[in-house]
């Protein structure tokens, strides 16, 4: 009930959003800075190499979620195999954990490529990490992005034109919908 209230004015939802973004963020930090330091490590694994940040990987159990990253898993093997792949959560970019997004930025290279698990991601509804983490991203690299997203919903036109304005800022931007 009151989340309802929250989200049908939205003053108090837009100054409320990044407060919520914090707490979650210091709920999940012992979840989080474990995923922070298993992506770390393997990016050391892969300095020389090519790398695909495949973003928003399922650390749930929904089985619809887990067969979309198999199936994606699959398809980078197939189309990508000289690169290595490595798995990113949406929390670690989120909430910037140990200043993460400057990491990736010293790390990345011109032929790195961003992937982003498929499912409801493309949103502010129901997983808004997801749609956050492409903002954030989309706005800081000039590399490829590939994204597969399975269902596209806004509650707002201001939240759609914000992701508009982000995806206009990446001219290498490939949206693969069914």
């Amino acid at each position: 009930m009151i989340k309802k209230i929250i989200k049908s004015n939205k003053k108090i939802y837009n100054f409320l959003f990044p407060v919520y973004i914090k707490l979650k963020s210091i709920r999940n930090w012992k979840i989080i800075k474990k995923h922070y330091y298993e992506i770390v490590y393997k990016i050391s694994d892969f300095v020389n190499c090519k790398k695909i940040f495949y973003i928003g990987v399922p650390v749930h159990k929904n089985l619809g979620d887990l067969a979309q990253y198999i199936c994606i898993k699959n398809w980078l093997a197939e189309y990508y195999p000289e690169y290595k792949v490595v798995e990113i959560v949406d929390s670690v970019v989120l909430s910037n954990y140990k200043n993460f997004r400057n990491y990736l930025k010293k790390i990345i290279k011109k032929d790195d490529i961003f992937v982003f698990q498929s499912g409801y991601i493309t949103t502010d509804i129901a997983n808004y990490e997801g749609e956050y983490t492409h903002r954030i991203l989309l706005k800081r690299f000039k590399n490829k992005f590939i994204v597969f997203p399975q269902t596209i919903n806004f509650s707002s036109e201001k939240e759609s034109n914000k992701s508009s304005r982000a995806y206009k800022k990446n001219n290498n931007y490939t949206f693969l919908a069914r």
